[in-house]
């Protein structure tokens, strides 16, 4: 037969063990968002028009945009617009 200060032991041990459990769930569920956020990628909109020395809209010019940091290009041709 235990006491109740065996009881009360074993009590303690399993909610500690318990409260260890939250901690470290609660820690690695507050890592998440941080994780996914620096994996989030940027996104920009350029616009514009080429054209001619005499200002004329060139269409078919082929574009390339470069990112130095990365080395990554995008080329495009324009459209009847430029």
């Amino acid at each position: 037969m235990k006491t109740n200060q065996h009881q009360l032991c074993e009590l303690s041990h399993f909610s500690h063990q318990h409260f260890k459990t939250l901690v470290m769930a609660i820690l690695v569920l507050l890592t998440i968002p941080g994780i996914a956020l620096s994996q989030t990628s940027s996104t920009a909109t350029i616009s514009g028009t080429v054209t001619d020395p005499k200002e004329a809209v060139v269409s078919g010019a082929q574009v390339e945009l470069l990112d130095i940091a990365t080395n990554q290009s995008l080329k495009q041709t324009t459209n009847e617009g430029g």
